[in-house]
This record gives C-alpha cells, structure tokens and sequence, in this order.
C-alpha cells in the first residue's frame, strides 16, 4: 500500500519539491518523526534500567546526556516540520542544511554511545536506533539534493529556451 501524503502539504511545498515527490517532505518528516519516538522510548527504558547501574557508568547520568540530546533535537524540529511543511513552505534547501548536521550529529552521537558502555551489557542497545535515525536523516537530507536539483534544472531549462 502507498501512502498519498499529497493533501498534507502546501501548495508552496508542494511546488519546491516537485522534482523529488511532492508528498516526500511529509512521508519523510513523519519517518523521522516516528523514528526519534521510537529512539527517545528505547534510550529512556534504558536508562531507567540499565544504563545507569553502577558499574556501567562513568558518572551518575551520564546516559542522559549522551544518549537523549540527539533524539529529542530531531523529534522537536520534526514535529513543527509538520506544521511548516502543512500551512507553510518547508524549503528544500532548510532540510538539506539540518538533516545533514543531524545525520552527521546522530551517527556520532550512536557511535560514541556504542563506545561508552560494555558490550556483555544491554546499555549499548540505544546506539543502534541513534545510529538508524542518523541514517533516516541521510536519506531525508538525499531527497532534499534532489528536490533542489531537479528544481535547479527546470529553471535552467526554462532560462535557456526564453
């Protein structure tokens, strides 16, 4: 089954990301979205329980603060996408520019959460989602690319024939 992500985005949004899909901005932020939930979930059952044990720390909380800030920058920024994307104009240039420092951010974020704890334990387990939303936010930062050049090359096709 194929989602029509049509009638949530703006005629503006619709318009810029023609050459990409014109219901991409929308089926991509909701991944995302859905994604960073996910994430969010996973690394605050694990802090609750695991991460945070005693001998599986470098200090108290240091799983709060290397495993949350990623996550819930991209589930802020994703949910008011939503918004813009809807009543508004979510350029393609905007997400090209921040899903790239988010895909760059998550998969470091991930690694490093990775490198942090012992691998007999299950407070690794977080980095795996991070490092899959880093990921998702490379393939949002992709369409973006297309979006732009295929617009750029319409207006240079448009330019050339006048």
């Amino acid at each position: 089954m194929i989602l029509n992500f049509n009638k949530f985005t703006s005629p503006k949004t619709a318009t810029a990301w023609s050459g990409a899909g014109v219901g991409k901005p929308f089926g991509l932020t909701l991944s995302i979205f859905l994604h960073s939930i996910v994430t969010l979930i996973v690394s605050i059952i694990i802090n609750i329980t695991d991460a945070n044990e005693p001998g599986n720390d470098y200090g108290e909380g240091t799983g709060w603060v290397v495993m949350i800030p990623g996550p819930a920058v991209v589930f802020l920024f994703s949910a008011i996408s939503f918004f813009v994307c809807k009543y508004s104009y979510l350029a393609p240039a905007l997400t090209l520019g921040v899903y790239l420092v988010f895909a760059l951010g998550m998969i470091g974020e991930g690694i490093s959460t990775a490198l942090l704890y012992e691998w007999h334990d299950i407070a690794w387990l977080p980095s795996i989602f991070i490092i899959t939303l880093g990921i998702n936010c490379a393939i949002f930062f992709v369409y973006s690319c297309i979006a732009l050049h295929k617009r750029s090359r319409v207006k240079d096709i448009a330019l050339d024939n006048a």
